[in-house]
This record gives structure tokens, C-alpha cells and sequence, in this order.
């Protein structure tokens, strides 16, 4: 896993409710609009993993192959291909049973087709978990979804101390002072962050209330029954 180049800001109580959901479920997806923090709680939910690793699938053309999927968490994980004439996920299937694992799939919007037909071939035969991070849903039998939410902002007019404490202009703090050292949050300057975030927010909710595109039906192998043992999907949206 990459080492995080900056600090989770007002993010401690999503991590402990992804954390707990893994603890149960063996897919989970963080989802919610591009740039609310998908990734950078996902890395940080894997630290606490005695195993894990960040297949990256951001660069991946669109018509990518289940087995190109494969290969590529293959070649994240330092797995090599096999001499037996096996296709790329029975061979990763293989090399990852009786492994514990928690597997990051980070960036599947666009290939959600392929990543939906993966993640059933291979969980049956491993102990793997799998976080994903997607901006709609990988639409799985056995998907647990939860929703990103933004950082916390006080509403117009509130006492400056609880601005201050607010998630979004910590965070805005912590990026301000690394960009121009000397920088200082103060009770005089801490609205004009304040309010960037509040019409950030409303944008986003704006976004998420316009109808979605939807997907042609799929044959794929992922119609298959859930894996045994697993809850059927549960939409976990703003379980916090």
C-alpha cells in the first residue's frame, strides 16, 4: 500500500464504520461523486490490514477484459503467471487461496462491467476481502454500499469555535498551511472556507439528484447466487 502523503482530516468515525463493515462483508464499495474522498479513505481503512493491496484501475481502458483485470491485480500483488494453460483469474484464483487479504479495486466506474464479472470468480476461492471504490455501484449480489459523505461544515452565522472544529476547514487549514507556510486559521478567516465547502456541498447534492444513465442488462458470471456465507446487498448509504 502507498504511504499517505498527507493527513485524514475529520475522518475518523467513516474509517471505524468501514472498518467494522469489512469485519462482516467481504465487498464493500465506497461510493459517491468524484473528489469527496473516495480513495483516500480506502487507504486509510487498509492500514490497519496485517495484508493488503491497492490495485489502481484509473488508467485502464474501458473495454478492458475480465481477464485483463485480472492480470493487472495480479501484477499488483508480485503474482506471476503460472506454466499451467490457465486463464488470468483462474490462475490469480489460484495463487490466492487460503490467502487473507484485503484487496483495494480503486477507480472502477469506468470498468464496472469487468469488475463486477471478477470479484465473484475470485472471492469463493479465497479469503479475500475486497473494498472498492466506485462512483455508481459494482451491482453485485453480495455488494455492501456505502456512501461518502462530505466533511462537516457549520451552518452560516455559527460560533466561531464551532467553524474551527469543523472537518472542512481543518482540512482546508492542513492544505493552506502546506502550500503557503506561515498560513493561520483564525476565527476572521475561517468563513470564507466555510463557505467554498457549503456550495461545494450543494453542487454535489445537486449532481446526485439528477437521474442516473441506466445500464444495459448484463449476462455475465457475476448473476450467479451470492457466495455462501455472505448477506445478500444491503445499501449502507449514510450509515454512519
Amino acid at each position: 500500500m502507498p504511504a499517505p502523503q498527507t493527513e485524514l482530516v475529520g475522518r475518523d468515525d467513516a474509517v471505524a464504520d468501514v472498518r467494522a463493515l469489512l469485519g462482516t462483508h467481504r465487498l464493500v464499495t465506497l461510493t459517491g461523486p468524484g473528489g469527496v474522498g473516495k480513495t483516500r479513505l480506502a487507504l486509510e481503512v487498509a492500514r490497519a490490514e496485517d495484508e493488503a493491496c491497492l490495485a489502481e484501475l484509473a488508467g485502464l481502458p474501458r473495454e478492458t477484459t475480465v481477464d485483463g483485470l485480472a492480470d493487472v491485480v495480479a501484477a499488483a500483488l508480485g503474482i506471476r503467471d503460472g506454466a499451467r494453460p490457465q486463464s488470468s483469474v483462474e490462475r490469480l484464483a489460484e495463487a490466492l487461496r487460503g490467502r487473507r487479504l484485503l484487496l483495494v479495486l480503486d477507480n472502477c466506474e469506468h470498468v464496472v462491467e469487468p469488475v463486477a464479472a471478477f470479484v465473484p470468480l475470485v472471492l469463493p476461492a479465497s479469503d479475500v476481502r475486497v473494498l472498492a471504490t466506485s462512483r455508481e455501484p459494482l451491482d453485485v449480489s453480495s455488494e455492501h454500499l456505502w456512501e461518502v459523505p462530505t466533511l462537516d461544515v457549520s451552518t452560516p452565522g455559527a460560533p466561531s469555535a464551532d467553524l474551527l472544529r469543523s472537518g472542512a476547514v481543518r482540512l482546508f487549514a492542513a492544505r493552506a498551511s502546506a502550500a503557503s507556510p506561515g498560513f493561520a486559521l483564525s476565527a476572521e478567516n475561517a468563513e470564507t472556507p466555510a463557505g467554498i465547502r457549503r456550495r461545494a456541498t450543494a453542487a454535489l447534492r445537486a449532481r446526485r439528484r439528477r437521474p442516473h444513465r441506466k445500464r444495459a442488462a448484463r449476462r455475465t458470471p457475476r448473476q450467479r447466487p451470492g457466495i455462501a456465507g455472505v448477506p445478500v446487498a444491503a445499501t449502507g448509504a449514510g450509515t454512519r
